[in-house]
């Protein structure tokens, strides 16, 4: 990225920065809404085109994140616990069915990995 390029989005941050933490009367949506719209334009001059915004913006969020692979896993039975401690049932139920009706002999892999990279 060229330091014109940095510059910009250095403001940017500053701005959402700044109305995530009350300027202006903001918010963390209107902070999102800027980095949101900072992240489509630099998306827009790496991946040119009409009519594919929604592609290269997630594309964009999806290689530039700077993660291990293994943080983009969850493990199923933390997140059904952790859906039942947060009270939602429904949801953990419906996890329970998908990811773990299994019968009691068989063994399940280490961690129940689910893969959420997209």
């Amino acid at each position: 990225m060229s330091y014109p390029r940095r510059e910009w989005v250095s403001e940017k941050i500053e701005i959402a920065t700044c109305l995530h933490e009350g300027g202006c009367g903001g918010s963390y949506s209107e902070a999102i809404i800027v980095l949101s719209a900072a992240i489509s334009s630099i998306a827009a001059e790496v991946w040119p085109g009409e009519r594919i915004d929604r592609r290269r913006f997630v594309e964009a969020i999806k290689d530039c994140r700077n993660v291990k692979p293994e943080s983009i896993r969850i493990s199923i039975p933390l997140l059904i616990r952790d859906l039942c401690d947060s009270k939602k049932t429904e949801e953990a139920e419906l996890l329970r069915a998908q990811f773990m009706d299994v019968q009691e002999t068989l063994v399940s892999c280490p961690g129940n990995m689910l893969d959420i990279s997209g």
